[in-house]
C-alpha cells in the first residue's frame, strides 16, 4: 500500500475577509469585514490551512457586503477567524507505473483543510515504484486543474521545488505563507539558482552524464538541453563494437569546429564505424555533437560528460542540479527575513549558507578526493581507450 500526501491548493494569493463576529458550530451565517468577490455556489476556507478547527464549507449566497451564509459549521470560530476563497473542493488521484506513462483515475477525494501536511489518500495496490498525479476539482462547476507534475510514491526529493519552498517556509516562520506566498519564494530560489551556479564553487557539483545513440549516415547527435560545455578533454566516450560481442570504449578526440569542418564537411563516412573525432556545434539549439567520420551504423552508444546549466523550477517535482537544497533555501530564507527587519536571524542564515557553499560543512559533493580517469593511446589506432578510474 502506498500512503499519499497532497499539497492543497495555494490560498496565499486568493480572496479573504475576516470575521467581525465569534460563530459557534451548526451557525451558517458569518459576518465578515466584506463579502466582495464570494458569490453562491463558491467554496470557502474558514479558518487558516492546517487548523485543527479549519473547514471548508460551499457559499450559499454573498449578496450582503458583510455577509456570507455557508452551510452548517461543524466547528467554533473566533472573532478574526480567516475566510479564504478556494477554487476546487476535491481531489482527482491518477496513477501509473511509469512516470511517461498513462495515467488511470483512481479516486475523487475531499479536500483536507485541516491537515498541515495536505489531503491524504491511501492506494491499496500502490508500490514503492507507482507514480502519482492529481488534479484539483469543483464538483458544483465542474472545474477541473491541469495535471500536477508527477510524483513518485516515495515522494518528493529535498533537492524538490516543493521541498525547499516548505524549507523557506519554515526557516522564515510563515508555514502558512501569510507574509510571503510559495510563488514568490519560488521565483527567489530561480533566482538564488542561477547566482549559485554563476559561483566559483558550483563547476565541482554540476556534472552530469548523458547516454546517446548514433543515427546511421548522420553526422551529429543532439546533445541535452542542459548542456553548459563538456567536462574535459575525456568527456565523449564511444561504445565501439568490431567483429566482437565484449564492449569496447574508446574516448573521441575533440577538436574546435572549423577544424571538423575542414576534416568532415563534406559529410565523409567510412565503411565501418570508426569514429575518431567530435566538435560541439554550439549554433543549433540544443547544441549538437558533429561526429567524424560519419557513423554508418544506427544506435551506436555515446556517453557525454559535461557541465550542465539549470533550468528553472516550475513544477513541484522539479529538481535543483545543487547537490542540497540548503545550499539555496538558506539564503533565500535569509533574504526575506532582513526584509521583514530580523536582522540576527536574517545574519545567522546567512553564515551558514556561506558556509555550506564553501565546504566548511560536509555534505553530499561538497567533501572527498576528486576523480580522474587515465587513458592509453590504442596502438595503431588514433583513437584513445578508457582506462581505470582512481580517486585522488
Amino acid at each position: 500500500m502506498s500512503r499519499i500526501t497532497i499539497a492543497n491548493p495555494d490560498l496565499s494569493t486568493t480572496q479573504r475577509t475576516k470575521l467581525t463576529a465569534s460563530i459557534a458550530k451548526t451557525g451558517t451565517a458569518l459576518a465578515v469585514q466584506n463579502s466582495t468577490g464570494f458569490v453562491a455556489d463558491d467554496y470557502v476556507v474558514v479558518g487558516n490551512m492546517g487548523n485543527e478547527t479549519t473547514e471548508l464549507r460551499k457559499v450559499a449566497s454573498a449578496a450582503n457586503i458583510n455577509l456570507i451564509t455557508v452551510d452548517a459549521l461543524v466547528m467554533d470560530h473566533p472573532v478574526n477567524t480567516l475566510v479564504s476563497k478556494i477554487d476546487y473542493n476535491q481531489i482527482k488521484v491518477y496513477s501509473s507505473a511509469t512516470q511517461s506513462g498513462t495515467y488511470s483515475l483512481l479516486a475523487t477525494i475531499d479536500i483536507t483543510v485541516d491537515n498541515p501536511a495536505g489531503t491524504r489518500y491511501d492506494d491499496a495496490a500502490g508500490t514503492s515504484s507507482t507514480w502519482y498525479k492529481v488534479k484539483y476539482f469543483n464538483s458544483t462547476t465542474s472545474a477541473l486543474s491541469d495535471f500536477s507534475s508527477a510524483v513518485l510514491a516515495t515522494g518528493f526529493t529535498q533537492k524538490s521545488r516543493k521541498a525547499m519552498i516548505d524549507d523557506v517556509s519554515m526557516l522564515v516562520n510563515d508555514k502558512e505563507n501569510q507574509y510571503i506566498s510559495r510563488e514568490e519564494i519560488g521565483e527567489k530560489l530561480n533566482l538564488q539558482q542561477q547566482t549559485w551556479w554563476l559561483s566559483p564553487y558550483t563547476k565541482r557539483d554540476s556534472v552530469k552524464t548523458s547516454n546517446i545513440v548514433t543515427a546511421a549516415s548522420v553526422n551529429y547527435i543532439e546533445l541535452p538541453t542542459d548542456l553548459d560545455k563538456l567536462k574535459d578533454d575525456y568527456s565523449v566516450r564511444y561504445n565501439y563494437k568490431e567483429g566482437t560481442t565484449t564492449d569496447e570504449w574508446y574516448c573521441l578526440r575533440i577538436i574546435p569546429k572549423a577544424e571538423w569542418y575542414e576534416r568532415f564537411g563534406d559529410n565523409l563516412s567510412s565503411d565501418s564505424d570508426e569514429l575518431e573525432y567530435c566538435a560541439i556545434d554550439d549554433t543549433t539549439s540544443p547544441k549538437r555533437l558533429l561526429l567524424g567520420p560519419t557513423p554508418v551504423t544506427a544506435s551506436l552508444p555515446i556517453t557525454v560528460e559535461y557541465y550542465c546549466k539549470p533550468t528553472d523550477l516550475v513544477n513541484d517535482s522539479d529538481e535543483t542540479i545543487c547537490p542540497i537544497g540548503r545550499v539555496l533555501t538558506l539564503p533565500v530564507a535569509a533574504e526575506i527575513l532582513l526584509v521583514r527587519g530580523e536582522m540576527d536571524k536574517s545574519d545567522r542564515l546567512s553564515k551558514m549558507a556561506n558556509a555550506l557553499v564553501l565546504g566548511e560543512v560536509s555534505h553530499v559533493g561538497t567533501k572527498g578526493g576528486s576523480f580522474k580517469m587515465k587513458y592509453r593511446k590504442q596502438r595503431g589506432s588514433g583513437r584513445f581507450k578508457g582506462g581505470s578510474v582512481e580517486n585522488d
